[in-house]
């Protein structure tokens, strides 16, 4: 895709630097394209997900955006495993400027 026909072109390519953006479902499909948005234009990125195998290749993939991405396995049906993902994500980043609720199994 050229810059011409690319809608996230017209976006300054340091537009999220120094915010976070977590999101869930972030592995695969809709949340991985999502994550690698946020990655381009410079935001920390947490992925979280079930499947380790998907946080791997999608974490490798964001960070060859160079992108910082934190990857944690989560099952968003769990509570306790949705405060865990909180946690690490505030230890590591302090904050979370942008929460995408990409996960099924609501």
């Amino acid at each position: 895709m050229n810059e011409n026909t690319d809608p996230l072109s017209l976006f300054a390519p340091d537009l999220f630097r120094g915010s976070t953006a977590l999101v869930t479902g972030g592995g695969s499909g809709i949340g991985r394209r999502i994550a690698l948005a946020f990655a381009r234009f410079g935001a920390n990125v947490v992925i979280a997900s079930r499947s380790e195998e998907t946080l791997d290749a999608a974490r490798e993939e964001i960070g060859a955006a160079g992108a910082t991405c934190l990857a944690v396995p989560t099952n968003i049906r769990d509570t306790d495993g949705v405060d865990a993902l909180l946690e690490r994500t505030l230890e590591r980043f302090g904050t979370v400027e942008f929460l995408v609720n990409n996960a099924g199994g609501q």
